[in-house]
């Protein structure tokens, strides 16, 4: 959710299984503003592309647990 924006969780069952993803204030804006950059010069976001961009931000993808 973007900040500042009020959001609540409902849950409807009795068992609950969530993911919560936390990052240092301005990660993923940071990749984001890159990505868009790219785009504009023309670039086509190929996921080697994408891996390069998350890791400039110290975003790493750990292959071996998914």
């Amino acid at each position: 959710m973007p900040r500042g924006v009020p959001h609540s969780v409902k849950v409807v069952s009795k068992q609950f299984i969530g993911l919560g993803v936390s990052s240092p204030g301005g990660t993923f804006d940071g990749i984001v503003l890159d990505l868009a950059s790219l785009r504009e010069q023309g670039t086509e976001i190929t996921p080697e592309i994408l891996e390069a961009v998350r890791n400039q931000h110290g975003f790493y993808v750990d292959r071996a647990s998914s």
